[in-house]
């Protein structure tokens, strides 16, 4: 599974690796910490650490381009799907990353899930459309609504398959 440098804040010389199993953060720091750090064979085998850190600092990842769109991770997605301590999937906005990496590293685990909100908010009213999280950082698709199974009738005795109604 990919390993993304992402750099939350465009003037800070901080990064966090985002792990996209299990949506987690599992490193962070500044510039020279993280040249050392990517270039264990850890978070390998991918581009050279400092054209994934240069590529962070151009678009707020190191996470490609596909054609042509915004990289995933990148300074127009604002929040992140992040695993907690407890595994539950929260939301982890991109404002609060280098708070969550500080509180995490320091052992402090409740201040840092104090950051994550739930990915579903409760709905206020009937009439309030569904939230849509378009700039959600994910390193995978949401998953699809099941398709409700299509009726058959019963078995065709000469082919084995039953009919579609």
């Amino acid at each position: 599974m990919p390993k993304y440098v992402i750099k939350p804040d465009y003037d800070r010389d901080f990064y966090v690796v985002y792990y996209t199993n299990p949506d987690a953060i599992i490193a962070g720091g500044d510039r020279r910490t993280m040249l050392e750090l990517l270039a264990s064979p850890r978070f390998g085998p991918a581009d050279p650490p400092a054209v994934r850190l240069d590529r962070a600092d151009r678009t707020g990842t190191s996470a490609l381009p596909e054609s042509g769109e915004s990289p995933a991770y990148g300074w127009g997605h604002d929040q992140l799907i992040h695993v907690n301590t407890a595994g539950e999937q929260r939301l982890l906005g991109r404002a609060d990353i280098a708070d969550y990496w500080r509180h995490l590293n320091a052992g402090e685990t409740s201040s840092a899930d104090a950051l994550l909100r739930p990915i579903h908010e409760p709905e206020q009213h009937q009439s309030a459309p569904p939230s849509t999280h378009e700039n959600t950082i994910r390193g995978h698709e949401p998953p699809t609504p099941r398709r409700r199974p299509q009726k058959t009738r019963p078995t065709s005795r000469r082919t084995g398959r039953g009919r579609r109604t």
